[in-house]
């Protein structure tokens, strides 16, 4: 964990110019379209916060383990709350109408157990919004990250959508 956690807190100050890449435009346009503005958001591995800022929640909260991005996150967005933490790990007690894990699952140590964990901040109505690589992906994001076009990463879980659906169901998610 301490390894990951360097690894990201060393990305931070890239991470800015990122999240100004096409890829990320796009997902936030995307979550932007499936969020309705004026909710109450949490956001698992929130980085810089952009995804989360994207979505305009009335209340938005971002968790993240690196303390670099967190800081960041909290300079960019201010009106937002983020909080340092791991996603397995937090603790907040409030209910959230959407969940949002962004490229997170294929970093997470226990998928299936934070998955659980997302129902102490659930209702009966919350929406977890998901997106990931699949590994079909991975010939070409290696590619791409060895020509310098893709920002590094760890080894990663290379889940199917087959796999989430288990997970999601073994986490009793319909």
């Amino acid at each position: 964990m301490t390894e990951r956690r360097d690894f990201y807190d060393c990305r931070a100050p890239f991470r800015l110019k990122e999240s100004a890449r096409h890829y990320h435009q796009l997902l936030k346009d995307h979550y932007a379209f499936l969020v309705p503005p004026g909710l109450r958001v949490l956001e698992l591995g929130c980085g810089v916060g952009d995804l989360l800022a994207a979505v305009r929640p009335a209340q938005g909260v971002g968790i993240d383990f690196s303390p670099a991005m967190v800081e960041l996150a909290r300079q960019r967005h201010p009106k937002l709350d983020f909080q340092v933490a791991a996603a397995g790990e937090f603790s907040i007690a409030e209910k959230f109408d959407y969940i949002l894990l962004s490229d997170l699952v294929n970093d997470l140590p226990d998928v299936q157990m934070v998955l659980a964990r997302l129902h102490d901040n659930a209702h009966p109505r919350t929406r977890v919004v998901i997106n990931f690589f699949n590994h079909l992906w991975h010939p070409i994001l290696a590619l791409a990250e060895k020509m310098k076009a893709k920002a590094p990463t760890l080894r990663q879980n290379w889940l199917s959508l087959a796999d989430m659906k288990n997970l999601l169901h073994l986490a009793r998610w319909k």
